[in-house]
């Protein structure tokens, strides 16, 4: 059994994605706005250890709200794979033909600490539950509930922001998924590349989700770019160095605030 391939897979994305807001310099808008719709695709490519490529394309939507130092998130996402492994690794399907549906949901919240002189928020909080909604015997998800707990932390220093996430995932059990929990990091900087540009790098390491196998580990490179107020876009490229890791990746996101 190898590492997982949709789930691991996109949560550098994630990550990465979360932290390129907080170097940007655009002005914001005088009135408040709460709500954040993002549409993303993305494909990711890699062997896993087997011997044909498996490759998988993912298309999320996800609805943010931000309230005080709240943020609420939940995402869907429909899932395209063809190949010999599942999304957790070459368990899960019987043979090599395209399987398409919904994935698991994801339901998340996180609490930021704010600085009461500066303003700054350094440090956010977070957890997130992954719903089985996705069908199992599909490849398409492991029929169980996982959760995750983490912190963020992100500091600007002129204008370059390194940003870092620690967490650590409790991952559902079942005969066909034997699954361990563990821990996961992602370190990176962003930088402003142009006027409302911003770029940066960002590595990520999870520890290893079955016996045997490999530590994940990926870099990827990321640029975001604010239309204005209420628009972004934004994208990636990454590789894996392993099995558990794919070995080429790459995605685009547009988001819109109201």
């Amino acid at each position: 059994m190898k590492i997982s391939l949709i789930k691991l897979g996109t949560a550098v994305l994630v990550s990465a994605f979360a932290i390129t807001g907080f170097a940007q310099t655009t002005n914001q808008p005088p009135e408040p706005l709460l709500w954040n719709l993002e549409v993303g695709l993305n494909y990711v490519t890699g062997d896993y250890g087997l011997p044909e490529d498996t490759d998988v394309w993912v298309q999320t939507t996800t609805i943010h709200y931000e309230q005080d130092a709240w943020h609420f998130q939940a995402t869907a996402p429909l899932i395209s794979i063809s190949g010999p492994a599942s999304v957790v690794g070459n368990v899960g399907r019987a043979n090599t033909s395209t399987k398409r549906g919904l994935g698991d949901v994801t339901l998340g919240a996180s609490y930021k600490l704010t600085d009461a002189a500066t303003g700054a928020s350094d440090f956010d909080f977070g957890a997130r539950v992954k719903l089985p909604t996705a069908k199992e015997n599909d490849g398409l998800g492991t029929g169980e509930v996982d959760t995750y707990f983490e912190v963020n932390y992100h500091h600007t220093f002129g204008t370059i922001t390194p940003f870092a996430t620690l967490g650590y995932r409790f991952l559902g059990r079942s005969p066909a998924y034997p699954l361990e929990d563990g821990f996961y990091t992602t370190v990176g900087v962003a930088a402003p590349l142009a006027d409302r540009t911003t770029g940066g790098l960002a590595y990520t390491w999870r520890e290893r989700i079955v016996t045997n196998a490999d530590d994940a580990s990926e870099l990827m490179a990321f640029i975001s770019h604010q239309l204005n107020n209420r628009w972004k876009l934004q994208g990636y490229v990454l590789t894996g160095f392993n099995d558990a890791s794919p070995k080429f990746g790459l995605g685009a996101l547009v988001g819109y605030k109201f």
